[in-house]
Parts: structure tokens; C-alpha cells; sequence
């Protein structure tokens, strides 16, 4: 159960502040490095997200 809330607060972390911390609040253009990068950390957070849930789903059932 703590590994499940442990992985969503990563997955919260890397989505929502990662990109502001690799960059700061500077504009981006679609084409820049800095939006590949702001994209990539919302996916990334996303899935760890999903990810937890469906293991806390998967304990739950099991």
C-alpha cells in the first residue's frame, strides 16, 4: 500500500514539477527541446501513475 503512494507522489513529481525544474519558466516553441521535454515528463508521470493504480487495483482484487 505505501509502494502504491510512493509511486503515485513520483509520478505527481515528474509530471507536474520536473519540467519547471529542468527549465525555468521561459517560453518554449512547439519545435524547442524544451516542449519534447515538457511532453515527455507528463507521459512519463502518467503512466507510473496508471501503472500504480492498476497494481493497487490488482492487490485489492487478489
Amino acid at each position: 500500500m505505501i509502494g502504491v503512494v510512493v509511486k503515485i507522489v513520483i509520478g505527481l513529481f515528474i509530471w507536474m514539477v520536473l519540467p519547471r525544474l529542468i527549465y525555468s519558466k521561459r517560453k518554449y516553441q512547439k519545435n524547442s527541446p524544451q516542449f519534447f521535454v515538457h511532453i515527455s515528463c507528463k507521459i512519463i508521470g502518467i503512466a507510473i501513475i496508471a501503472f500504480a493504480i492498476l497494481n493497487f487495483i490488482q492487490t485489492i482484487l487478489s
